[in-house]
């Protein structure tokens, strides 16, 4: 038979395998978009060599253009280096030519002037022989004397003529040695390249190497075109398979908390209704047992079953390792070629040394150019000086010549002295013989350089410059090793890519059992659907009482700061509306999810547009039709208050916020019960934001009127608040006909009220926590509450804008001290932001140990050794609490060289004083709203959140701005909470303020209580709270919920 209790067993299971199934699938998620980064990484590599391919083609191709246009080149080349080399054996020869006739002409000039000397004195002999011959003899003297004269110009004539051919022979000699040795150099490396260029047959084979390599990448390029089509077309597939298996998550675990959710509230309910001991038995129970009936019907009548998601279909598996086999051939394709790479590198070097030795003997050709027209003007000149020089030497010789007829006139006019002067003469006339033969022989020696300097003007030489135009092929050379980088890359990422699709695979298998075994528990829930029916149509009793009004009575520490949801900060506040007001959501025991006014939704595939479906015939607790442009207006007011950044993923908001234009706002109204709303990427806490209530509709006034279980009735500051149970609440009207909050600043108070029996729910204060703990063990109840308590620096003022400094006081205040001293066992020391019934909640998280010595250093690192110099106010709210605590930090402060004066003031003045900055240290606290992490970093850390938002450290990072806003957008549940707990630590790093601890709810419930639960986000719900009075004052055995099922 089934039970009530069996149901909520099953749905357990069932969110137990929920969460095992979407674990299962965030885990694959994961690998499915690092398969689809490794497409992407291999698409974007593939992009990139085919880019190089194509250059590498297109290139190869102008490169064999090249080379055949080198070939010409170098033809032309061969031909000139060929004439050029016949030139310089041409010159080789004038040259030794020239040295000939100079060297032949030098000496015929030697000679005329030994002989000329010979003359000179062979003259002065015949002059004395001519006195001795006394008048016989004085013609001869005279011819002597002038013999003597002719003979000395002749030997100072030829002495100059001497000095000219040593000009020449001084030029002669150098230019004859360059043109040995450049004709010696040119020979040699004109021998080496006509035999390389005599066939030309490394051109002709490295085109042949580039057609080839032309053609193997031609082949590359038709395979890569293929695979990029089939990588952008696995990368969508794989996409949409992400995308499936998201949606699953999102929509399995929406559905498994709602039916959890709201299964624990229908058992409670579901008890209090039949629990027969109870005389007074409240109808409104009964009535709100039939709307939890109907919902859970409703939800699971929404389940689907669906089919399970595939990971990686088998076509799509097919079409991954076809990939990685025609990438593999690309790989193969390119390293192929490295050889023919290689050998087109060794002829291009090969070529490239080539030219160098062209261009050197084409260098020396045009400096042997310059050299010989030099040669020639100083030969042309010195030619010219010796012509005239023979000129006047031809002239010495007739004359000689006539003064040696005369003397053998004279000769043989003597008589008597005939004898003596006859072999002086003849001796002179043989001396004038060779004279005129050497200086015939001299002039053909002239006549000789004259035919060089002719041969010389005939030899045309050019001095053009023949270039050899290289192709680059350290370009083809680059681009091919990058190619091979690039698919070496590849090749890498193939391994990973092969071990990644296989383990997909093997998840295809593990996934379809876990979707076995979901299937079986989400059957095991759904198998109740007859009998929740059969309850729901169960007829109702209402058994016969007499009404009298039921009040239930809270304690709250102070007033609350606002009754208006959209501009609620503080806890207190949150206490009173959530019990006025509801939203398009709600919080079920724990942070889970239950619909609110929204009764029906759907969701994008990519979980960023919602359909909203407002319940019919709404009310506000005044009786006025809620209208859907009230949803609109809630959302708007939202946006406009503290709390925006739990609506600023609405696409829009930013726009909006800074125009006040509506249209710009993406929460589009589709007719009387729909309305639209388009987020700018997929927030996993949308749902969560909504149930915080900050967008709830209300109709504003002193006392604002809700759509929430209770409506408000009186405020009376410092005292009470006074709401009534709502009769046009849509889950029915509550069990309590009154609710009231009464304000007991004083501890003793609310101590003294709830032993009096004047209390129905007593929230202790520290002062007498132990108390009622040892008087009331049986009524007390402890929980993890979802918050952070620290001290708060302002990080734009100095000091503690200085991040040593905070780091310093961070280490400088024993926590574990403080909460064991002052908390006792209402808290936990915390070592970063996030409590640990969270699960982001880092174990390995080390966070500040109390170390006073590292402070002190910490301080002087950041200039102040001695201490920080001033007193700096502590603010702090009045509460005895709170002052003790200060108290505390200031003795540990004391200890670094810190000194600070506690100021103390009033909750609401504390308060804004906060907001607005007007402090330099507070010790201040958040609750989460929603028990999401981003509810934490967001409004606590982000530079958007300064003041009422939430961030009153003032602190502002743009790398944490950055990762916060990051985080947000992610999908992904595991990946999420990695990536938050990477933020804590920057933020701990930074320490913006010093994370003393977590708090314990502690909450003392009247006996007689039933339908309240405790919850996580330290809120307070009365509207299935029942007073339950046996007579006698008897102990209430009727089973409650236990707390293994509360999800957090």
């Amino acid at each position: 038979m089934a039970s009530i209790k069996e149901y909520l067993n099953e749905t357990a299971n069932f969110n137990r395998r929920v969460e095992i199934i979407t674990e299962f699938l965030n885990k694959s998620s994961i690998q499915l978009k690092e398969l689809i980064s490794l497409l992407e990484k291999l698409f974007d590599a593939l992009k990139r060599s085919n880019n190089l391919i194509n250059f590498l083609k297109n290139y190869s191709q102008t490169f064999e253009t090249q080379m055949v246009k080198m070939g010409e080149e170098l033809t032309t080349i061969k031909e000139k280096i060929i004439a050029y080399q016949t030139q310089l054996s041409f010159i080789e020869q004038i040259t030794k030519q020239t040295r000939s006739s100079t060297d032949a002409i030098e000496e015929n000039a030697h000679k005329i002037i030994k002989l000329a000397r010979m003359i000179t004195y062979l003259a002065e002999n015949i002059e004395v022989k001519a006195y001795q011959s006394r008048d016989e003899g004085k013609g001869l003297a005279v011819i002597a004397r002038e013999t003597y004269k002719v003979a000395k110009s002749s030997e100072l004539l030829f002495r100059h003529f001497d000095e000219l051919l040593e000009v020449i022979r001084k030029n002669v000699e150098p230019f004859s040695s360059e043109i040995d040795a450049t004709i010696k150099d040119a020979s040699a490396s004109s021998k080496d390249l006509i035999d390389f260029l005599s066939s030309l047959k490394s051109v002709s084979e490295s085109i042949d190497l580039l057609k080839k390599f032309i053609g193997s990448i031609e082949k590359g390029s038709e395979i890569f075109s293929e695979v990029e089509t089939k990588i952008n077309e696995s990368v969508k597939n794989i996409q949409k398979q992400l995308g499936d298996a998201l949606y699953t998550v999102d929509e399995i675990s929406i559905k498994s908390s709602e039916i959890t959710n709201l299964s624990q509230i229908l058992y409670e309910i579901y008890n209090i209704v039949n629990f027969q001991q109870n005389i007074n038995k409240n109808p409104y129970a009964s009535k709100q047992l039939k709307y939890l009936l109907s919902e859970n019907l409703r939800i699971l009548k929404k389940i689907n079953i669906g089919t399970s998601p595939s990971l990686l279909p088998q076509e799509l598996l097919t079409e991954l390792h076809y990939i990685i086999n025609q990438v593999n051939k690309l790989y193969e394709l390119i390293l192929n070629n490295t050889g023919e790479v290689e050998n087109l590198n060794s002829i291009m070097n090969k070529i490239s040394s080539i030219k160098m030795d062209i261009n050197q003997i084409f260098s020396n050709r045009s400096m042997i150019i310059d050299k010989i027209a030099d040669f020639k003007k100083l030969l042309k000149e010195q030619l010219l000086i010796i012509e005239n020089l023979i000129e006047v030497g031809s002239k010495i010789i007739a004359k000689l010549k006539t003064l040696a007829v005369f003397s053998k006139l004279e000769k043989s006019h003597s008589i008597q002295y005939k004898e003596l002067i006859a072999p002086i003469i003849t001796e002179f006339n043989q001396l004038l013989i060779r004279m005129t033969s050497s200086f015939n022989a001299l002039e053909s020696g002239v006549a000789e350089l004259k035919t060089t300097l002719s041969r010389l003007d005939a030899l045309y030489l050019q001095k053009d410059f023949v270039h050899l135009t290289l192709p680059d092929f350290s370009r083809i050379k680059i681009f091919y090793a990058d190619t091979l980088r690039v698919f070496e890359t590849c090749f890498l990422n193939m391994k990973n890519l092969k071990g990644l699709i296989n383990n997909l695979d093997k998840d295809n298998f593990l996934l379809k059992q876990h979707w076995n075994v979901y299937e079986e528990a989400l059957f095991g829930v759904l198998n109740f659907q007859s009998y929740l029916q059969n309850l729901l149509s169960e007829k109702e009793t209402v058994p016969h009482f007499v009404k009298s009004q039921n009040a239930f009575t809270i304690n709250l520490f102070n007033d609350p700061v606002t009754l208006k949801p959209d501009l609620k900060t503080d806890a207190t506040s949150q206490q009173v509306i959530v019990n006025y007001s509801t939203g398009l959501f709600q919080f079920g025991f724990g942070t889970g999810v239950i619909p609110g006014l929204c009764d029906e939704y759907t969701m994008s595939e990519d979980g960023r547009e919602y359909t909203l479906h407002i319940r019919e015939d709404l009310k506000y607790a005044n009786g006025r039709r809620l209208h859907i442009e009230d949803i609109k207006v809630g959302i708007l007011k939202g946006l406009n208050g503290p709390n925006r950044n739990l609506l600023e993923m609405i696409a829009g908001a930013r726009d909006y916020l800074q125009s006040r234009d509506e249209n710009l706002l993406w929460v589009k109204v589709l007719d009387q019960n729909r309305i639209k709303i388009k987020l700018k990427y997929p927030y996993l806490a949308f749902f969560s934001s909504f149930a915080t209530n900050i967008a709830d509709p209300y109709i504003d006034g002193e006392l604002p009127v809700g759509m929430g279980p209770f409506k408000l009735l009186s405020w009376d500051r410092g005292k009470e608040l006074i709401l009534e149970a709502n009769d046009f609440y849509y889950e029915g009207r509550p069990g309590i006909d009154i609710l009231k909050f009464l304000i007991t600043v004083d501890d003793d108070l609310g101590y003294e009220l709830f032993k009096s029996g004047e209390l129905s729910i007593y929230q202790p204060g520290l002062k007498f926590l132990q108390r009622v703990k040892q008087e009331f063990p049986e009524l007390v109840i402890t929980m993890p509450e979802l918050s952070i308590q620290f001290l708060c620096f302002h990080c734009q003022k100095p000091p503690f804008n200085n991040k040593l400094v905070r780091q310093a006081i961070s280490g400088g205040i024993n926590v574990e001290k403080f909460v064991n001293d002052l908390l006792f066992e209402r808290a936990i020391p915390a070592k970063g932001v996030f409590p640990p019934s969270m699960p982001v909640y880092n174990k390995r998280l080390g966070g500040y140990k109390y170390d006073p010595s590292r402070s002190r250093q910490l301080l002087s690192q950041a200039g102040f050794s001695a201490g920080l110099p001033d007193r700096y106010p502590l603010l702090v709210s009045d509460t005895v609490d709170s002052i003790r605590r200060a108290e505390f930090i200031k003795s540990n402060l004391n200890e670094i060289g810190v000194r600070v004066e506690i100021n103390p003031l009033p909750w609401h003045d504390f308060l804004e004083n906060c907001y607005k900055g007007n402090f330099l240290l507070c010790l201040q606290g958040w609750i989460s709203d929603t028990g999401d992490p981003d509810n934490f970093l967001y409004p606590l850390f982000h530079t958007k959140s300064f003041g009422y938002t939430g961030n009153t450290f003032f602190f502002s990072n743009s790398e944490i701005d950055e990762m916060i806003d990051n985080a947000r957008q992610i999908r992904n549940i595991k990946q999420r909470i990695k990536y938050y707990q990477e933020i804590e630590e920057k933020i701990i790093d930074e320490a913006p303020g010093v994370f003393l601890f977590h708090s314990l709810k502690t909450i003392v419930v009247k006996k007689g209580v039933r339908g309240f639960k405790p919850h996580p986000l330290s809120i307070i719900r009365a509207k299935y709270i029942q007073s339950i009075m046996s007579s006698g004052n008897r102990e209430i055995l009727s089973e409650r919920l236990g707390p293994r099922f509360v999800t957090v």
